[in-house]
């Protein structure tokens, strides 16, 4: 028997459908008859052989088998012979063809096992994804179902199986859990082929909680095949998050409707995202304007247009938004606005860390009249509280005055005894002006910009008379003056109240009594441990300038550590409702960071507080204190005429004696109206107006206008007792006029007399 052909590989490549039909072909053609009478009569001679073969194998020796067989293959050669050749060669295809097929089974064999593989990685993977998972064929048959989906489902989790029916599922679910009807099969019939078109008809995901009490999102699409694929997403983390997000929303929203300020929030385009319900009528904004999307441009040119204030800001803040602003500039976090009604609105700026703003707007209309009320209210206990003092004092200064007086009117003829009287009286007399001009002081209601050369010196004197009585007689007060001759530039009313203000904090810090020490001195950096840890907590401070340090030292119970950094933060305070408003100490810090130093404060608790004020020194070259008393001994005014206007007699008479002694010409008026007539008729003459400010009538002001419409060079004084008003400071402003604050002692008036003078020559 021929090999098996050589195989090139473990498998034969299967027949070609050509090649198998061609063998079939051969093996069934027709043969000629006389093949076909050899071929029968071969089939029967080799039947018949094989028959007697059999039959007398078991009789014969094997010498007359093989014979007999020897003989039998003789005829079978001699009748077939020619047929051998062509069923060889059939032999030979049919065992080529049991080859091939024999390679096709094993391929097939194969391609079972590795469908079979892929399909348990398939029904594994469905397994273990998160995600539940159905599918039915085309004949909504299930195909493969997850656990995850089971799970979701165990009302009808034992019938979630390969083969089960869809529509069969849906109705033992729809008799389980009683969703069809009452009303027998017609009812669940009708509702599953509505479950079944909605289905089919692939809605979009929908968001439910099934029987296991989860919620999911539920995608259900065709496949191009006709079946239908369902994935479960469990969402239930996710709508608590949302309900829980949903509830802290409302709760936000709810607060942000309750709150009193209005509140606008704006995008990073600076457009309205959204605002609160109080936005309209704290800032009186309309309806067109509060809509999203509104430019916050639109809100400033709003405000512009109707004529809202925008006022100094109280402490600004850099690099921050400021909405009323005309530019996109970053200046100040907070502003105070005054609407047009005289509302006060504050409005506080601040950034979201993502970009856009907030802006909120607080009307504090009732805080500033109450506070300013407080304010006065405490000012005016202040004054009650000095009443007492202050007319002791003044009683002792006119003891002095009217003593000092008569004692001289004894004895006129001694000269020397007289001069020592009047002396006294003299020192009385300016005493009571010092004590009377600090009250002036501390009673305004604006302070000053009067910027000017100081004397310290001079100022913690004249201050010393006027703390006595405002203290009280518990608090001693010690001044050391360790130099003289420091000089520094500022408002000297800011100044004077700004040391009021720490010597007031020292006294309410020791209720029982105690000492308040003020001390000046001059102070440059150094290698001393204290000096070198001033100046590093300032590093605003220069290291090659010298200071004036006034310093407030007391022995008070001292301020918490933890309060220190607050202290100067307005409307602070740490004293019983109704005792400060929190303003004493922001302001000294406003007045001493204008004049370009710092106010800084050491405390320990029960031993009390030292507060040091450092104020840069004036320049050698820039310092003009007056020191003309003593030169004006020698002014002479022959060539001067003056107009005085003052309705006080013996201030008139004063002056007048004053100005003729030093070779003045004068015209005297009692009011306004007499001096304007002494004018009318002499104006060519007149160099000089010498006026009181308050005056009944035409008061001074009045009358400098007047005369200064018919001669514009005209030369003017004003003088009060009161202290100045920004009108008078108008009047007073330029060359050639000038502001006397009263009691004005003779030299001191003929001092400012010259000083027109010189001016205008």
């Amino acid at each position: 028997m021929a090999e098996p052909p050589a195989q090139d590989s473990d498998i034969t490549p299967a027949p070609s459908t050509e090649a198998i039909q061609a063998t079939l072909s051969e093996l069934t053609t027709p043969l000629k008859p006389s093949r076909m009478v050899m071929l029968a009569g071969l089939t029967t001679c080799a039947g018949a052989v094989s028959i007697v073969y059999a039959a007398v194998s078991e009789h014969l020796s094997i010498i007359e088998t093989i014979t007999i067989t020897t003989a039998i293959l003789l005829l079978l050669c001699l009748f077939g012979s020619f047929g051998w050749r062509r069923l060889q060669a059939i032999h030979q295809r049919l065992r080529d063809s049991a080859y091939q097929l024999s390679a096709i089974e094993q391929q097939l064999a194969q391609a079972a096992h590795e469908t079979d593989r892929l399909q348990r990685l398939l029904v594994d993977a469905v397994n273990s994804v998160d995600e539940g998972f159905v599918l039915f064929d085309d004949t909504n048959t299930l195909v493969v179902c997850n656990e995850r989906y089971r799970r979701a489902y165990p009302t009808i989790a034992d019938l979630l199986v390969p083969g089960a029916s869809f529509s069969t599922i849906l109705a033992t679910a729809a008799q389980r859990l009683g969703v069809a009807g009452d009303h027998g099969p017609q009812d669940l019939r009708q509702w599953v082929e509505d479950r079944m078109r909605r289905h089919l008809s692939a809605p979009q995901p929908q968001e439910c909680q099934l029987t296991d009490g989860r919620w999911y999102r539920i995608s259900e699409r065709p496949t191009r095949t006709g079946g239908i694929v369902k994935v479960l997403t469990d969402i239930t983390m996710a709508k608590q998050h949302e309900q829980e997000l949903a509830s802290k929303s409302k709760v936000l929203e709810g607060t942000f409707d309750a709150m009193a300020q209005g509140i606008a929030v704006f995008d990073t385009d600076l457009t309205l995202l959204t605002w609160n319900d109080h936005l309209a009528p704290v800032m009186d904004y309309p309806a067109h304007l509060l809509q999203p999307g509104t430019a916050l441009q639109a809100f400033r040119d709003f405000d512009f247009q109707r004529g809202v204030k925008k006022l100094p800001a109280p402490h600004p803040v850099d690099n921050m938004p400021d909405p009323f602003s005309p530019h996109d500039d970053t200046d100040t976090l907070l502003s105070e606005v005054e609407l047009p009604d005289g509302r006060h609105v504050d409005v506080h700026t601040s950034p979201m860390p993502r970009g856009g703003l907030v802006v909120m707007y607080s009307d504090i209309t009732t805080r500033k009249q109450t506070e300013a009320a407080l304010q006065h209210s405490q000012k005016m206990d202040a004054i009650g509280q000095l009443a007492g003092g202050i007319a002791h004092e003044f009683n002792n200064m006119l003891t002095s005055i009217g003593g000092f007086a008569r004692m001289a009117l004894r004895s006129p003829e001694d000269s020397e005894r007289v001069v020592m009287c009047l002396e006294e009286v003299t020192k009385a007399a300016d005493r009571a002006a010092s004590l009377t001009s600090q009250l002036l002081n501390f009673s305004r209601r604006s302070l000053s910009e009067e910027q000017r050369p100081i004397r310290l010196k001079d100022m913690l004197r004249d201050l010393t008379n006027f703390l006595r009585p405002l203290l009280g007689a518990r608090v001693d007060v010690d001044v050391q003056i360790s130099d003289p001759d420091l000089i520094v530039s500022g408002d000297p009313v800011k100044l004077h109240q700004a040391i009021v203000n720490l010597c007031i904090n020292a006294r309410d810090a020791m209720p029982e009594g105690g000492e308040i020490q003020l001390s000046l001195s001059r102070l440059a950096r150094d290698h001393s441990e204290a000096n070198r840890r001033l100046f590093d907590r300032h590093p605003l401070l220069s290291a090659t300038r010298a200071y004036a340090a006034l310093r407030v030292r007391d022995t008070g119970t001292g301020i918490d550590p933890a309060l220190l950094p607050r202290i100067f933060e307005p409307f602070f305070t740490t004293k019983e409702q109704g005792k400060g408003t929190g303003l004493g100490l922001p302001m000294v810090y406003s007045v001493a960071e204008h004049m370009g130093g710092i106010i800084d404060v050491e405390s320990e608790v029960r031993v009390g507080s030292l507060f040091t004020v450092l104020l840069p020194l004036c320049e050698p070259d820039t310092i003009e204190l007056s020191k003309s008393a003593e030169r004006q001994r020698d002014f002479n005014g022959e060539d001067l005429t003056i107009l005085l206007a003052e309705d006080e007699d013996s201030v008139r008479r004063l002056i007048t004696m004053t100005l003729e002694d030093a070779g003045c010409t004068v015209l005297t008026a009692e009011n306004g109206h007499e001096a304007e007539k002494i004018f009318e008729q002499d104006q060519d003459a007149i160099d000089i107006l010498i006026s009181d400010v308050v005056m009944p009538g035409l008061d001074g002001p009045a009358l400098t206008r007047r005369l200064l419409d018919l001669n514009p060079d005209l030369r003017v004084i004003l003088m009060s007792g009161y202290s100045a008003t920004d009108d008078w400071k108008a009047l007073t402003e330029g060359c050639g006029r000038t502001f006397l604050r009263k009691p004005v002692v003779p030299d001191q008036l003929l001092a400012a007399v010259q000083t027109l003078v010189n001016r205008v020559e």
